[in-house]
Order: C-alpha cells, then structure tokens, then sequence
C-alpha cells in the first residue's frame, strides 16, 4: 500500500483528508480493526439512549463550514523582536488572543519525532489500561433536561489524566505500561515546559507586561496535569459528541492532535470553527484565568469536540493551572480610569468551588466571579435631586438613619432566602414603601 498516496475520506459530513503529511506511525493506530470499544469501567460505548443527545443539544455538523481562519503562528518569526516590547511576533499571538483565544504554533523547538512517541505510548496506554493511582480515567457526562428518562448523557470519548513537571522527576506517578511510557512522557514534559516558559512570555509581552508578568502571576508552583481524550468511531456523529461546549478553568493549554482526524472546534461569532489539525503543529488553548488575569483583553476560548464514523482520534492536551491558594485577579499594570477592573480578586480555590457548585453541563462560564458595588450601610439611598422636576417627580422615598442597611435587612426578612438570579432584576414592592428592583451584583 503506497502511503503517501493522498486519499480522502467522507466521514459523516466531516471530511478527513489522509495526505502525505500522515505519520506512517500512526497509520497503524488510525486503521487498526475497528471492535466495539469499551470504557474504563467496562461500559461498552454504542448508540444507546445513555450516549444520544436531545435535538437541542446535538452538534448539527452539516451547519459547521470549512475554515481556514484558525491563526498559523511561526514561533520563528523572529523579524525585528529584541526580547523587549511589541514585534511582529508578538503582535500576532496578541490578535489572535483578543480574537480567537486560541491558535496553532509551527517551529515550536519540540522534535517531530518525540511528538510522535509520546502519542504512540499514549495509544499504546489506552490499549493495556494499566493504571498507577495517580492516572485518573474517566468518561465525561453531559446534564441535559430530563427527556426519556435520562438526565446525563455520556460523552463519546475516554479521557485519562496523571500529573506532569518539566523540571521535577515525576516518573512514579506514571503507567508502568508500555515500558517506554515513562522514558518518552518525561523527555515530552520538559520540552513542553521551554515552551510554556515562551508561550507566556510572548503573552505577557502582547499585554504590554514584563516577559515574566504572567508566570509570576500564575504562580511559582502552578498544578501541572495532562489529560489525553481518545474518540472513537461514532456510528452516527450527529447523535454524539466527544466533549460538550466548554471553557477551560485554568491559564493555558498546549494540545497535540492526531494528524488527519478532525474534532476540535471553537466558536467565533456564534458559528463553530474547526480546527483542523496543522502538520507538525500544536494548538494553544487560552483558559478562563488569563482572561481574568488580563482584564478581560484576552479570550478564553469556547470550544467542543465531535466524533466522525470512521477514524479514532486521539489528543493530548498539557495543562498549566495556578494552584489553589494563587490569588487571581486583573493585574494592575491593565486597569486605569478607560479600563477599570471587569473582575474582584479571588484565590483559584475559591474558583474551583465555585465551578463545583455549579450544576448542568460541562460550562461554558460567564466568569462568573462578580464585582460587588453596593453602598455602606450609613448611605443615604434616593433619588438624585437632579432628575427630579415637575415632569419626572420622585418614584421611591428616600430612606433615612440606617438606610441601606434597614433596606436590606428587611429584605431578607421578607424573602427568607437570597433570591435566585433570574428574580433579581425584577420590579418588587416591599413595606418600607419602596418600589425598586433587588440589585444583588453589578457585573462589569
């Protein structure tokens, strides 16, 4: 079989082109004898009512166009950049986070080749499932609204997630199985912990910041974890998908595809995008916190993962997260009176629980950490006698003495409870003789 002869496949109505790019390496992988794979937990995975999304919640490929607007940075574009300030360089990766909050690197300085082992032992570790307590393995669920019984949808995908550290030996934590796995992992990490250091460096630099702003805000000990998804055939894709719509928690991922395969899309003006995998490329996925971090300049992408009907495909994303007591917030040097803080500060704990005690889906959040603005509670609460006259008399009676305070105490009495969000912008009458909406938070 001559393997460099370029073949395209219809998958669905996702089109898979098999080029000469392809890793012989992987051909193995990508056309191995299809048997009806089975979860971690023995769970067969087939078209059974616990995998089919409801109508509404199913991906609708055939609205999802070809696209070639995915950013291509060359991680040598070096043209006039002294390590200081703005560059071409910079300028680009500084787009394409303010538009995209994601983009595919090229000329990266990790070896071909060791991108090529590490996906083949992590093939090789889904195979023989041989787990240390430390290798997490998991199959992710979607919470829909209750239709035919079903509450959660399991995703088409495996997903298994250990630790990593660039500089620490972190081999025990490691499968045993295949024997390489650790040998070639540990040799991956490092290079991708350089390219970490670059990655946000460069961000750093397209903020306007010192090259190690980020870095040090993220932390000195940040929690490093990969998190490899295999998705296997789907007979029906329409059905399914791989993972739900969702943001990342943490600051940055650097994600290594299967050439050949596609799956991974990202919204961009409320279409969806693929992102088609690049030769010899990864793609740089920006995450909740640098958006926090950067005052709201920069975007934490919101993207999915779908299946096709023929080829497996297999990612591997490298994940650089602050650990939980790092406190997260706008960095000061980006606020001033054009551009006031859109975000308070918080410990990245705080955060996780937050997350946590959400309930639904996989979110995609509204960074839903708000700015309070409220008044003391010796403030004088009324109408501002400016925007009083014959034609606009006052609507609510000014309160005196405790003010806010008595205000808010006799709220709660009333309500019992704090009300839900989507009651508080809503017009209420209350004892005191007010006519006001309750105003819980003002998000900025």
């Amino acid at each position: 079989m001559d393997f460099r002869k370029e073949t395209v496949r219809y998958c669905g109505h996702v089109q898979v082109l098999i080029s000469s790019l392809l890793q012989p390496e992987l051909l193995s992988y990508l056309f191995m004898e299809m048997k009806p794979f089975q979860l971690a937990n023995n769970t067969p995975l087939s078209l059974s009512p616990n995998f089919i999304l409801p109508v509404n919640k199913r991906p609708n490929l055939l609205k999802v166009l070809p696209s070639a607007s995915i950013p291509i940075i060359d991680l040598n574009d070096h043209d006039i950049d002294d390590g200081q300030g703005p560059s071409p360089l910079v300028s680009k990766i500084s787009q394409a986070c303010e538009e995209y909050g994601l983009f595919h690197i090229i000329n990266h300085g990790v070896p071909k080749e060791l991108c090529q082992k590490t996906l083949s032992v992590v093939r090789e570790q889904y195979l023989t499932k041989d787990h240390t307590k430390q290798v997490k393995v998991f199959n992710y669920y979607q919470k829909v609204q209750k239709y035919e019984g079903i509450e959660k949808v399991k995703m088409w995908s495996e997903t298994f997630s250990h630790p990593w550290h660039h500089t620490e030996d972190f081999t025990h934590l490691l499968p045993t199985n295949p024997p390489q796995y650790r040998e070639v992992f540990a040799e991956y990490a490092r290079k991708i912990g350089g390219l970490f250091d670059r990655l946000l460096s460069l961000i750093s630099r397209g903020l306007g910041l010192e090259n190690d702003c980020l870095k040090r805000r993220i932390g000195e000990r940040p929690r490093l974890n990969c998190q490899a998804n295999y998705y296997p055939p789907c007979p029906d894709p329409e059905l399914t998908i791989g993972l739900p719509e969702h943001n990342d928690l943490g600051s940055i991922a650097v994600l290594l595809q299967v050439e050949g395969v596609t799956g991974l899309q990202v919204i961009k003006d409320r279409k969806w995008l693929p992102v088609d995998p690049v030769p010899n490329a990864f793609v740089i996925n920006l995450a909740d916190q640098i958006q926090v971090l950067s005052n709201g300049k920069f975007q934490s992408v919101r993207h999915r993962a779908v299946t096709n009907k023929l080829l497996p495909r297999l990612s591997l994303g490298m994940f650089y997260n602050p650990n939980y007591d790092t406190v997260i917030g706008p960095i000061e040097d980006l606020i001033d009176e054009e551009h006031p803080p859109k975000y308070r500060k918080y410990s990245f704990k705080e955060y996780m629980e937050e997350f946590y005690r959400q309930e639904g889906k996989r979110r995609l959040p509204r960074l839903s950490l708000p700015m309070f603005y409220t008044p003391n509670n010796d403030t004088g609460i009324g109408p501002i006698e400016d925007l009083i006259n014959e034609g606009h008399p006052p609507m609510y009676q000014k309160i005196q003495n405790n003010s806010y305070k008595e205000l808010m105490d006799k709220l709660y009495r009333q309500q019992g409870a704090r009300r839900r969000v989507e009651e508080a912008f809503e017009l209420q009458h209350y004892e005191c003789g007010l006519h006001l909406p309750c105003i819980g938070a003002f998000f900025f």
